[in-house]
């Protein structure tokens, strides 16, 4: 992130070198694993990141920005020629290398198409990775509450409360799906506002 546009006048504020690698930097290891985090469910990792990937690459398409392009189209491959083979009941599985990758691919994506840091612009990413994000905020926030360290796993992650509503990893899934795409609709909704791409 190179630079910030002030919300009020559009003029361009330049951070300074450290602020902007310190921002990038916290945003990828932050989506990173975020995407992580949500591998708890056969499939889940792999769709709700190709949900993600679809919205970022039309996100990226409708700004004219190549890069994004170019790493949403090739990752959103990945991603569909993996899941029927991940979809439940999976026979292969991502494991702890592959969601970080994934999770780092959806992370740099972002940046490239999104370098500036104004409000819209900076909202409708976050958008499109609600789900993960939104997963891990609360896992934080849950076990700062209960005195717990924040690294400790534990099985009240959104996927675990829903498997147990659910009782189907299959219907548990498809409705993360569902909330991903909701919320992929909604960051594209935002692209239509004024100054958002």
């Amino acid at each position: 992130i190179d630079y910030v546009t002030d919300p009020l006048t559009g003029t361009p504020l330049t951070l300074p070198p450290w602020l902007g690698w310190g921002v990038s930097m916290l945003w990828i290891v932050g989506v990173t694993n975020a995407i992580n985090l949500i591998d708890g469910l056969d499939g889940l990792a792999t769709g709700v990141s190709a949900i993600i990937c679809a919205t970022l690459t039309v996100i990226a398409w409708q700004g004219g920005h190549v890069m994004g392009v170019c790493l949403g189209v090739g990752l959103l491959g990945g991603l569909l020629g993996f899941l029927p083979w991940n979809f439940p009941p999976a026979r292969i599985f991502l494991g702890d290398t592959g969601s970080l990758f994934i999770g780092y691919g959806l992370a740099v994506q972002a940046l490239e198409g999104y370098r500036q840091a104004a409000l819209l612009p900076f909202i409708v990413p976050v958008l499109a990775l609600g789900v993960p994000i939104l997963d891990t905020a609360l896992s934080i926030v849950r076990r700062l509450r209960l005195h717990a360290p924040i690294f400790s796993a534990d099985r009240l992650h959104m996927h675990h409360r829903l498997l147990e509503t659910r009782g189907s990893i299959r219907a548990a899934v498809l409705q993360f799906y569902f909330l991903t795409a909701c919320f992929g609709l909604i960051a594209l909704s935002f692209t239509r506002l004024q100054g958002a791409v």
